[in-house]
């Protein structure tokens, strides 16, 4: 009786320590990719394409922000500091403001941002996002009735 009372002691202690180690199930879900870039970002380099081939911008970036919100995996509201970049040389990323609502579009590395601004104006950008890196590349391009030589431009971003 005794032996059995230990091995049954044995087999209870046994299974405490297996239940403990099991996983409870409240791992967190994968964030998404809107939940990553939901940060303020930085010009780490930027150039511009007007046809002839990629060249460095030549206006000033260095206190340009872009800082995406979220509310979990949701994309909420965006807002962009031109910084230095002078009257009538920043790239019109966005029709006439600085602010609004934005939405996301693709997998975790590449697709397309929907820029809405406040006059209800949406513009896309393409970007791709290099978590190891932690980069945010954005790329858009200027309508010719806004700048007749049509710009491409390519910001690559890093956190602010």
């Amino acid at each position: 009786m005794q032996h059995l009372k230990y091995a049954l002691l044995a087999l209870v202690v046994s299974g405490l320590f297996f239940l403990g180690a099991c996983d409870g199930g409240d791992d967190p879900a994968p964030q998404t990719v809107a939940e990553k870039i939901s940060v303020s970002w930085r010009v780490q380099s930027a150039t511009q394409d007007v046809g002839s081939g990629n060249e460095a911008v030549t206006f000033n970036t260095s206190n340009f922000r872009i800082t995406f919100t979220a509310e979990g995996s949701e994309p909420t509201t965006y807002s962009v500091t031109p910084g230095g970049v002078p009257d009538g040389a920043k790239p019109n990323y966005n029709g006439t403001t600085n602010s609004g609502n934005w939405t996301i579009s693709g997998n975790t590395s590449t697709g397309t941002i929907v820029l809405q601004d406040a006059a209800a104006t949406n513009s896309n950008v393409s970007y791709s996002y290099n978590e190891t890196a932690g980069t945010l590349t954005l790329t858009w391009s200027v309508p010719q009735a806004i700048d007749k030589t049509e710009p491409t431009y390519t910001f690559v971003l890093e956190q602010a």
